[in-house]
């Protein structure tokens, strides 16, 4: 039936391509709240971090070195991969303030 039957594909592909296409406004919009979450919490952690003493005491303050955000981009990372999956551990919160709002970013979407 369709674009589908032309193409040859089977049964099981049919379904998860009519699946996608009836979900198309679900899936947008899941994008979209994640996209929010994202961008209201990635430059909001970085901004605590930031204004930490124990941060602001650091002579190097690169990402790989102390673990610390170094920019509202690395934030934003931190925030995909927390929402996105359980996180790498590959960044984390140092301060208590940091530490505090971690919780928030997985509940935002």
């Amino acid at each position: 039936s369709g674009i589908n039957a032309e193409y040859g594909h089977s049964p099981g592909s049919q379904t998860m391509i009519h699946f996608l296409m009836t979900s198309i406004p679900e899936i947008v919009l899941l994008l979209l709240m994640w996209s929010i979450g994202v961008l209201m919490f990635g430059p909001l952690i970085y901004f605590v971090e930031r204004q930490s003493p124990a941060v602001n005491a650091t002579a190097e303050r690169t990402v790989s070195s102390t673990g610390t955000f170094s920019s509202a981009f690395s934030g934003m990372w931190f925030c995909v991969v927390t929402i996105g999956t359980v996180g790498y551990g590959d960044m984390v919160p140092q301060t208590e303030y940091g530490k505090s709002w971690r919780p928030c970013t997985p509940s935002s979407t």
